[in-house]
């Protein structure tokens, strides 16, 4: 798992080493901290290493490894422009994808069931956040993308939903059917924060689903 600082709390590890030993499989998953400007450099080390086989990328580099990638990605991946998942294909290739979306999707209808009646807003809109969006407006009423980059305006024309700055909150916050977090606003050293004030959460129908992609 590829990320800033994933050896100081990332879950996929324990996860995924337990899985990998309970099947037999002499295979681990290993936290790799990285910052940007040693990025590229480890993305270029690993691919020339064949026992690497491939992992997941944490915040904030799934979009800079998209982007390194190139066209080895899914189509899906290159519609959000981001990868959370690296894999070697039957070429030994690298190549990326997003499962960020999908697994959140199937994650929340699981539990609450479909919404295509709803009305969701998406607070974020980095890597996970585009991915998550994606796959959510392709399945809700309406959407609307909360972030404090500009940069959100396009992207949430890009998959037919709306844009708002972080500023606006408040005047959609009571009039929302689902809420998804996909800020960083609950991770790792920021785990006792909140996206949202208490007034905003007080402001929050009583039926309104809250969702958060953090686990």
């Amino acid at each position: 798992i590829i990320g800033e600082s994933p050896s100081k709390g990332a879950r996929s590890p324990e996860l995924w080493n337990k899985v990998f030993s309970e099947s037999g499989l002499n295979y681990r998953m290993v936290p790799l901290d990285v910052n940007k400007e040693k990025v590229e450099d480890l993305l270029n080390s690993l691919n020339e290493d064949k026992k690497f086989l491939g992992g997941a990328i944490a915040i904030p580099y799934k979009e800079v490894v998209a982007k390194w990638l190139g066209r080895n990605i899914t189509s899906e991946a290159k519609k959000i422009g981001a990868v959370n998942c690296l894999y070697r294909n039957s070429n030994s290739q690298l190549h990326g994808t997003n499962t960020d979306g999908e697994a959140s999707l199937k994650t929340f209808n699981d539990k609450f069931g479909f919404f295509n009646d709803k009305s969701v807003m998406i607070l974020g809109v980095g890597g996970a956040g585009k991915a998550v969006a994606s796959y959510f407006s392709n399945n809700a009423k309406s959407t609307i993308i909360i972030s404090r980059s500009k940069g959100g305006n396009q992207y949430a024309g890009k998959i037919g939903a709306t844009w708002k700055e972080w500023g606006e909150i408040d005047n959609y916050i009571n009039s929302i059917d689902v809420l998804v977090n996909c800020t960083s606003v609950g991770f790792e050293t920021q785990d006792s924060s909140s996206p949202l004030s208490e007034n905003q959460i007080a402001n929050l129908r009583k039926s309104t689903i809250v969702f958060d992609i953090i686990y």
